[in-house]
């Protein structure tokens, strides 16, 4: 599956293990894609 992580979820993900640290987990497992723009990456920085 792809998805596009907000920034929100980004930030949100080192704080806790709800929801988005769920999210960056399958990431990192490889069980979910990554969709970014330069517009994001700009923002996520």
């Amino acid at each position: 599956m792809k998805v596009v992580i907000d920034t929100n979820v980004l930030v949100s993900s080192f704080y806790g293990k709800g929801s988005p640290r769920k999210i960056i987990d399958l990431w990192k497992n490889g069980e979910i894609i990554v969709c970014l723009s330069k517009e994001i990456v700009d923002e996520y920085i």
